[in-house]
């Protein structure tokens, strides 16, 4: 259905054409994919050849998928029109940039591991243990669930989890995401968590903002367009290591946290501390109390043979809705946006870019217990998108940077 009512279905010649351009961009094993999901999906799952052989189309359509072109696209619109399916039922399966993974392509999910305490009495002091942040363990669950069962795509999916004590240098860090990029070409390469728990995560963003140029050591970075504040304890160990994502002015003590965009002076949107949480557990106001959160979606799809992002949030449930915002139908916009825009159509501090983006997410957090852990969830859709004069003349939660390499 439509707001003006049922979708009116095309007839079969136009049918016919729209299938020929399908077919051309994505290939017979991709819309054979998309068109057994979308009858399956009407169907009901496990009844997709009672219903149709009912329609009496499906075992035409076998016996024709090996044939010339216009015999597929043939026997595949008799199936579509027989089914009462629409193409909006199958394009609805491969929004972009997602349709491009292809089965048994590799999907690298980088983590960042920490040292922990031996949890063995009494081995104290003998090996090192290693464990990710619970944030980023649900994050990583988000996107596998995403890709195995919402998109259906047999894609081989790789956790990578790297310790900054292994890669304190640039030229270690440049050589682990050379390697990791390799393994997910014709893939895509999810990097998740900000620089606090995450070595690569500089090094990931600068090569999204900078053109893929940051093996050349001789060139000063692009500046991002937004960047953390953090406190400052925490500032002083990333700017030692010239943190890319993390704001170069020194933090005074008590100073809002958050993102703050290039050549701005306040800090939206920003993210209540623990310490702010806490607080209020003391205080007995935690109950139904809104607690901020923030983070960056930053993505590149300008090579057609990967997908690479990163989704970094000040506090861990920024990185998971930075993560929902990547899976969402949104998403795909944001990047035809960025591949249509022009200069008359940005505002100031976007730069016309193609197909590679930065969307700033705000979310809201509620603490559903007054126990003192980080057992908070998300409360808000972080899912708009919000241009960004809009964004700082409103409380409006998100924005969206396309990006070329040169910010004006």
């Amino acid at each position: 259905m439509t707001k003006n009512g049922p979708e009116k279905r095309p007839g079969r010649a136009q049918l016919e054409r729209l299938l020929a351009v399908m077919l051309k961009e994505f290939g017979r094993n991709e819309l054979d994919r998309m068109f057994l999901h979308a009858a399956e999906s009407r169907c009901g799952h496990g009844r997709l050849n009672e219903a149709a052989k009912l329609a009496g189309c499906f075992r035409k359509f076998n016996h024709r998928k090996k044939k010339k072109s216009q015999d597929y696209i043939d026997a595949l619109a008799e199936c579509i029109q027989r089914m009462r399916l629409s193409l909006n039922d199958m394009v609805e399966m491969i929004a972009p940039p997602w349709n491009r993974l292809q089965p048994g392509a590799n999907v690298v999910l980088v983590v960042g591991k920490r040292t922990i305490p031996n949890p063995h009495p009494g081995e104290e002091g003998t090996l090192q243990h290693y464990a990710i942040g619970a944030r980023d363990a649900e994050v990583v669950s988000h996107l596998t669930d995403f890709i195995q069962r919402d998109l259906q795509r047999d894609c081989r999916i790789k956790l990578a989890a790297v310790s900054a004590g292994a890669l304190k240098s640039r030229s270690k860090r440049m050589e682990c995401l050379s390697r990791l990029l390799s393994h997910a070409k014709r893939g895509a390469l999810i990097c998740i968590g900000s620089p606090v728990v995450n070595p690569l995560t500089d090094l990931v963003a600068e090569w999204i903002c900078d053109g893929n140029h940051v093996d050349r050591a001789a060139d000063e970075p692009t500046p991002p367009p937004a960047q953390f504040v953090w406190p400052t304890e925490t500032w002083e160990g990333l700017n030692d290591s010239g943190s890319y994502l993390t704001c170069p002015t020194r933090p005074t003590r008590g100073a809002v946290l958050g993102i703050r965009l290039r050549g701005r002076e306040r800090t939206l949107p920003v993210r209540d501390s623990d310490t702010t949480i806490r607080q209020k557990i003391d205080d007995h106001e935690w109950r139904g109390a809104p607690f901020k959160d923030c983070g960056l979606l930053m993505a590149d799809t300008s090579d057609a043979n990967r997908i690479l992002a990163l989704c970094a949030g000040h506090g861990g449930l920024g990185t998971l809705a930075a993560s929902h915002a990547l899976t969402s139908r949104a998403f795909g916009g944001l990047l035809e946006r960025s591949e249509n825009a022009t200069a008359a159509d940005a505002p100031p501090l976007w730069c016309v870019g193609s197909r590679r983006v930065m969307q700033v997410i705000n979310v809201t957090r509620k603490k559903p217990t007054s126990e003192c852990f980080d057992d908070l969830t998300l409360e808000s859709d972080p899912w708009e998108v919000k241009d960004v004069d809009e964004f700082y003349d409103s409380t409006a939660w998100n924005f969206f940077i396309p990006m070329n390499g040169k910010i004006s």
